[in-house]
């Protein structure tokens, strides 16, 4: 079969043409395609060589295309319109953005805890972006935009419905480096080690002297940090001996890296509960979220607190 040889302009010249016809203005056509008008003018004069006949009446003033280059032009039109939707064919479906979820929670909890395990959340819907924000104890968190807020301890208004989480088991751990000299229940080794106590924690400290029939006079002695985290840092740097959640810590016990000094004076620490903004954007999203998390906590049994451990 005899295949007709083409006879064509530079395409984008015909590109140019096509834009400035559909637009009525050069401008408009340069805006369009990103370049600048005299580069569309030059455009235009090439092709109006090649063809050898003017392509606008009354010397392009008011782009107004002549009936032949009108024709063309539609024709121009159509062809790219179906070279676009053979292209959008060929491309792969553009994925849905991920949903976001906005988290807050306290702060340690957030950090030591939630983020290094949300990898394990998973949704029914396809990816969702946690954010996470730590939050502080003066933080006002009921003027801050969330899906999910767990809170540890403190009122929290009706409308949110609030679930239980769990409650947090206290028990003082130390550094093993510091404690080597440290013989478990002796007071007078406990104050070689140094205490570290949180302003954000008030009382706990005391509380947990009580409970291992320690001088609550101790915890004047102790060293006062502002926050919680910088408290854990300071104990992992071997500054002092600390109260701490167990649940934060389990993995360095394990590993030998931290030593409970009085393992038989754990006590109940505050309790965490967790709960949906009804507000949210992505009610049924949080919802999951809500019952991972429950799902991920009860599954550290080792955590909780148990009878034996009640002051």
């Amino acid at each position: 079969m005899h295949q007709r040889k083409r006879r064509l302009p530079p395409l984008k010249t015909l590109l140019f043409l096509e834009s400035v016809v559909r637009n009525q203005s050069v401008t408009a056509a340069a805006d369009e395609l990103s370049i600048t008008h005299s580069a569309v003018s030059k455009q235009l004069s090439q092709l109006e060589a090649w063809i050898g006949q003017p392509l606008f009446l009354e010397k392009r003033k008011g782009m107004i295309p002549t009936a032949e280059i009108g024709r063309v032009a539609a024709v121009l039109g159509n062809a790219f319109d179906e070279i676009q939707d053979a292209l959008d064919e060929l491309q792969p479906k553009r994925a849905a953005k991920p949903q976001v979820l906005r988290v807050i929670a306290p702060a340690t909890l957030a950090m030591r805890w939630l983020v290094p395990k949300l990898g394990e959340f998973h949704t029914s819907e396809g990816e969702a972006d946690v954010m996470v924000r730590p939050t502080h104890t003066p933080d006002n968190w009921l003027e801050m935009e969330f899906d999910v807020a767990i809170r540890r301890g403190g009122p929290i208004p009706p409308q949110f419905l609030p679930q239980s989480l769990f409650a947090e088991t206290l028990s003082v751990v130390a550094s093993v480096r510091v404690a080597q000299s440290c013989h478990k229940g002796q007071a007078d080794q406990l104050s070689q080690i140094g205490l570290l106590d949180v302003s954000t924690r008030n009382g706990e400290l005391r509380n947990w002297l009580k409970r291992a029939g320690l001088p609550v006079a101790m915890a004047r002695q102790a060293t006062k940090l502002p926050h919680f985290y910088i408290a854990l840092d300071a104990m992992f740097a071997g500054r002092g001996a600390l109260v701490v959640p167990t649940y934060l810590v389990e993995e360095q016990l394990s590993r030998g890296e931290l030593t409970e000094l009085f393992p038989q004076s754990r006590i109940q620490g505050p309790s965490y509960q967790v709960f949906v903004n009804p507000a949210s954007n992505s009610v049924l999203l949080a919802e999951e979220f809500v019952d991972w998390i429950k799902r991920a906590i009860p599954s550290q049994d080792k955590f909780s607190t148990t009878s034996e451990a009640r002051p």
